[in-house]
């Protein structure tokens, strides 16, 4: 099978990987979307009530700013902006991780024809091991492993 993205022919572990980098993308833009529209209306809601209450005896103006500050928690919106792209980052990275552990398993197993003799995809995995996609790698046993090809 050729590999064209454009026609939908791809793997289906291809496949899975773009549908999760779409959620990514939408992750990212709607919650900077909403986080921007929250953060407008915490900021406008910290200076109405210092207004409200305004006495330039007692206040310096800037007051609201620690409203802003305590309405917060002290999530700053460009703080908030650092750890969801860290989090969109580090759930990137896995989703790829598990493309690759899916795109692997869509091989392994499969036989492949060299000079006349067939030839079956095998891995062989440090024991113990365990994959972001959630599998379990286990050591090949020797029945399990290839047979070398003689020279002869």
């Amino acid at each position: 099978m050729a590999w064209n993205e454009d026609s939908g022919t791809v793997s289906r572990a291809f496949d899975d990987w773009k549908w999760s980098d779409r959620e990514n993308r939408a992750f990212l833009r709607l919650s900077d979307q909403w986080s921007t529209e929250a953060y407008q209306q915490t900021w406008q809601q910290a200076g109405k009530s210092l207004a409200e209450r305004f006495d330039p005896d007692r206040h310096y103006g800037d007051e609201h700013v620690d409203m802003f500050h305590d309405a917060v928690d002290g999530l700053w919106p460009n703080d908030y902006a650092w750890i969801t792209d860290a989090s969109v980052i580090k759930n990137a990275v896995t989703a790829f991780e598990v493309y690759l552990e899916k795109a692997l398993h869509e091989v392994l197993g499969s036989t492949l024809t060299i000079d006349g003799q067939q030839h079956t995809v095998r891995l062989a995995a440090p024991p113990k091991f365990e994959s972001p996609g959630g599998r379990r790698w286990s050591r090949p046993t020797e029945s399990s492993e290839p047979r070398s090809r003689s020279t002869t």
